[in-house]
């Protein structure tokens, strides 16, 4: 959607301010309004328990003492209900089938109200809630601490419970002394596939950010991966965001390379500092498609990339890793590299998928985060907080939640 859902779209409509009547039936409204969004609440928490899945990881770091230079703030921009919030209430489509070549899995094409939704699940049974904790440390005693957390939430699908978490996440000491945190959200019907080869891939071949060059070693890093997605038939129409932070404990400062739209905010003292910009579709975007074969235009309220003359791939964004179909009509897995930027004493890093940022603007991320003390709290609490707002939208969206999952690094 293109922007914040007013009630009007909503079903609800708003008494004429010069009736005498207007302040009791102002004031009747909101009572019921409540009384409905209660009822919501109540229902999407009994549905959303059979369905919700937690992964925690915690990591406390001790790192020596440095400094960097400060970096300009560039503003965020949020809106309450953001263009990639997905779903269509009147989406009737059928569930896509899941059919085998030699042996391996292959997609079935997805039309651009399915292929943002998760998969098929497993014929197993999905896991319970479940939480792992675990501690490291590196550095001085006398020097001050990184901690890290990780939370994440799976979604529910009204129409399909079962279906599976597609977020995944990393968190990474390296050899060399820095830090890799990173989160990927998967998107079509092999999604959850793609989103976890991504994060083993940059775990296993992070030793290519041991380079002075970081916007070449990120540059390389994201290619290989894309490469070896590629090699595979689940990605014929499914793919990935990938969001990485490198950290550098030492100095005390931070670089963010990503594609698609699992954004992250830089903050100093719960104030932002620094946002990374979604991968949506300007006009240099548009122009580079267009030469590739593609072609952009609207669709259930947001731009989404098409083969010329067909209705497919359907896209939501510019940049992704995988999803053959959209590459070859020029979706790209080129990273955007932020310049190094400064980690004060009172620094914060947060990493999440969509599902967090549709429903919370940056700035209140930043006061709970900073509110809610250690690292794995504040990712546990952010989740947490951005999953009881989503059932305040189920009137217009369906009754979907989408999966969340949010990374903290705090100094």
């Amino acid at each position: 959607m293109s922007g914040a859902l007013s009630p009007r779209a909503c079903g609800f409509k708003s008494p004429d301010v010069g009736s005498p009547r207007s302040a009791v039936l102002l004031d009747t409204s909101q009572r019921s309004l409540r009384s409905e969004d209660a009822t919501r609440v109540a229902v999407a928490s009994s549905l959303g328990s059979r369905s919700l899945e937690a992964d925690s990881l915690v990591s406390s770091v001790k790192a020596p003492r440095g400094a960097a230079g400060d970096a300009s703030p560039r503003p965020g921009a949020w809106q309450l209900v953001r263009e990639r919030v997905k779903v269509n209430s009147l989406d009737t489509s059928p569930i896509p089938v899941r059919g085998r070549q030699n042996g391996s899995p292959s997609e079935t094409p997805l039309s651009p109200k399915q292929r943002d939704r998760s998969p098929p699940p497993p014929t197993s049974p999905m896991s319970k809630t479940r939480s792992e904790n675990t501690s490291a440390s590196w550095g001085s005693p006398r020097s001050s601490s990184l901690t890290c957390g990780r939370h994440t939430i799976a979604g529910y699908k009204q129409m399909f419970p079962a279906w599976k978490n597609q977020d995944t996440s990393l968190l990474k000491e390296l050899s060399t002394g820095h830090f890799l945190a990173a989160v990927f959200d998967g998107h079509g019907e092999h999604g959850h596939l793609v989103s976890n080869q991504a994060k083993d891939y940059f775990s296993q071949n992070a030793s290519i950010l041991d380079s002075t060059d970081l916007p070449s070693a990120f540059a390389r890093l994201f290619r290989q991966c894309n490469a070896k997605i590629l090699a595979n038939n689940v990605c014929e129409y499914s793919g990935s965001t990938a969001s990485c932070a490198l950290v550098d404990p030492k100095t005390r400062t931070v670089v963010f390379a990503h594609v698609g739209d699992s954004s992250m905010v830089l903050y100093d003292g719960g104030q932002v500092v620094f946002t990374t910009k979604d991968h949506k579709f300007g006009p240099e975007e548009e122009r580079h498609i267009a030469k590739s074969g593609g072609q952009v235009r609207f669709f259930s309220g947001s731009k989404r990339i098409f083969s010329r003359g067909s209705d497919f791939p359907g896209l939501a964004m510019s940049r992704a890793l995988g999803d053959r179909q959209a590459t070859r009509v020029g979706l790209s897995s080129e990273p955007d590299v932020s310049p190094i930027l400064h980690l004060g004493r009172g620094g914060m890093i947060v990493l999440a998928s969509d599902g967090l940022w549709d429903v919370m603007p940056p700035t209140a991320v930043g006061f709970q985060a900073d509110a809610a003390g250690d690292a794995q709290r504040a990712a546990c609490t952010l989740a947490t907080s951005a999953r009881s707002r989503w059932p305040t939208l189920m009137g217009c969206l369906g009754g979907d939640i989408d999966d969340i999952t949010v990374a903290v690094v705090k100094m």
